[in-house]
């Protein structure tokens, strides 16, 4: 059945050790098997359950996807530039390398993933959760990271360049070796010791 068919997901289940693919249910019962590196442009996958799917590779530029849930998913080297992941859950994802230029992660969830080289340039993570995740050598170039969390988050070599982190949570983030020629941090708070 081809994938253009699909119109909703309902679950993503396949597990076969020596095949890389996912099975893919639409609300009608119908299902296609999904390898990896499959196209899946502009396609529609808003509240879709796709948690501890394979889509290593897979190209889902302009597709949406907001609300859906990708925790511990691998996404490695996927496409996703362009994307709606407005409030997705990719929890302990496994994003290494992606492509999410320009991408909307608005809100998004993406606690404890790895996002290791991941590209992010432009990218509108306002208010989304990267708590404790790994953004090694990531490319955050003209990211909108208002209010987003990065609380304890791995931003050893990551560039940075040109974020305002003003409005950003940074407690316990490491920032080692970051490219941050013209970002803005937030000002430290400093305690006012006035006598009376």
């Amino acid at each position: 059945m081809p994938l253009n068919s699909i119109p909703t997901l309902v679950r993503s289940v396949f597990s076969n050790p020596f095949r890389s693919s996912t099975l893919l249910t639409s609300s009608d019962g119908t299902t296609s098997e999904v390898e990896n590196g499959v196209d899946l442009q502009d396609r529609e996958f808003e509240s879709a359950p796709l948690q501890r799917t394979s889509l290593r590779d897979a190209n889902l530029r302009g597709a949406n996807a907001a609300f859906a849930n990708f925790a511990g998913a691998d996404l490695t080297g996927a496409i996703l530039s362009s994307a709606n992941l407005h409030e997705a859950n990719f929890t302990q994802a496994r994003l290494n390398g992606v492509n999410a230029e320009l991408a909307n992660l608005s809100g998004a969830n993406l606690a404890d993933a790895d996002l290791s080289s991941a590209v992010l340039r432009s990218a509108n993570l306002a208010g989304a959760n990267l708590g404790r995740a790994k953004l090694s050598k990531a490319d955050l170039r003209g990211a909108n990271v208002e209010n987003a969390s990065f609380a304890e988050a791995d931003l050893t070599g990551a560039d940075l360049r040109g974020v305002n982190l003003s409005r950003a949570i940074l407690s316990g983030a490491k920032l080692d070796g970051v490219n941050s020629e013209g970002a803005i941090f937030p000002i430290p708070k400093t305690i006012n010791s006035e006598t009376e």
